[in-house]
């Protein structure tokens, strides 16, 4: 970690002394260390080659992401701030905003807009994933990022976390679109050891890891999940909105070298009375301790019939009312230059029934190079 000491003036009489260096980034911090301000930069290049039964195949270069992260802590090392923008389609987009005030152990505050730990998968960024992409399960039933409000923390000496959060509903760079606010829960137990922000196990952890998720969430008015949703707005109509419930269970594994995660999901549409789900089971290990890892996946999204539970936003929205569940079989390959932070990863991927459309079946080859600094 490189040092560098600035001493700063602006007015007279009034000078103060400013560390810089790097370290997981690079940073600046203020003498007294109430201040720190931090940039972090992602580059993603990637290929991709699909091939798709009924439709024209498709081979690309392309970004998966470009990314800058400014974050530290200000008057307070309890009060911390992430601001996270993408470049990867062209534009800036806006992708995390938010303030972390991290009162004690077992109650901490989130406002802004982040990423809801709704299952395990939305636990791993990109940084720590085995495979370049995610599962049709949280593709189908994830929610992403939202605006609004989390609590989270410890519960005493027990191995148990806690979290509450408030949102919008309506996604990620958006008001909401009614008076509705989406509410949801999630509980974790810690069985064994730790569980870090990799799905693998990079570090080759001497002893288990083992840990267990739950997470109980309310959308009371989806405008995403309605039909004409604006239309009816713009009319002066009040929308019948569909009300959603959704729901995780989910584990994950870890030790010397290796890993194993599972998730179930659902979602049950209580205006039409139907029912979706899917669940998914992912494993990993360093064939090379430290450096190159083998991955595999398998996962189904089963959609209810005739009506989907998420027939807008889900995968079968362009299929409403299909019976075939969609299931996903996906290998991979990684090697570590530098741990997380430079790696090589390879996958491929073939996708059964696409929208639920018997026999319809893509595949896809991905190839990037991951770098974070």
């Amino acid at each position: 970690m490189g040092l560098v000491v600035l001493s700063l003036q602006f007015l007279p009489g009034k000078a103060f002394a400013v560390k810089g260096g790097y370290d997981g980034g690079f940073y600046l911090l203020s003498e007294d260390e109430k201040f720190k301000f931090q940039v972090n930069l992602r580059v993603i290049p990637q290929y991709q080659y699909e091939y798709k039964e009924t439709r024209l195949d498709t081979s690309t270069f392309q970004f998966e992401s470009v990314r800058t992260f400014f974050k530290g802590h200000s008057f307070s090392s309890k009060v911390l701030y992430m601001i996270a923008v993408d470049y990867a389609d062209g534009g800036a987009s806006l992708k995390d905003a938010y303030v972390d005030l991290n009162i004690v152990n077992y109650f901490n505050i989130r406002t802004g807009q982040f990423y809801l730990p709704i299952n395990r998968e939305d636990f791993y960024s990109s940084f720590g994933s085995q495979m370049v992409t995610g599962s049709i399960v949280s593709g189908h039933f994830g929610i992403g990022r939202d605006r609004g409000l989390m609590l989270s923390g410890g519960v005493g000496p027990l191995p148990l976390n806690y979290y509450f959060f408030f949102t919008n509903g309506d996604g990620a760079n958006a008001a909401n679109k009614n008076k509705e606010i989406m509410t949801g829960t999630r509980l974790e137990y810690i069985a064994m050891g730790k569980l870090t922000g990799y799905q693998g196990d990079p570090d080759y952890s001497d002893s288990p890891n083992l840990g267990f998720g739950a997470t109980a969430l309310y959308d009371f008015g989806s405008a995403k999940e309605t039909a004409g949703f604006q239309e009816d707005v713009d009319l002066g109509i009040k929308p019948h909105e569909n009300r959603l419930v959704r729901g995780d269970l989910d584990g994950a594994f870890t030790w010397m070298g290796f890993n194993l995660l599972g998730q179930w999901q659902f979602v049950y549409n209580t205006r039409f009375r139907s029912f979706d789900h899917g669940y998914l089971t992912q494993a990993g290990f360093f064939i090379v301790p430290h450096k190159f890892e083998a991955a595999g996946r398998y996962a189904v999204v089963i959609p209810d019939f005739p009506t989907p539970a998420l027939a807008l936003t889900g995968l079968t929205k362009d299929n409403e009312g299909s019976p075939n569940p969609i299931h996903e079989l996906a290998g991979g390959l990684n090697y570590y230059f530098k741990g997380d932070k430079l790696k090589l990863q390879g996958e491929y991927k073939q996708i059964l029934n696409v929208n639920g459309i018997r026999n319809l079946n893509d595949q896809v080859v991905r190839a990037q190079l991951f770098l974070q600094f």
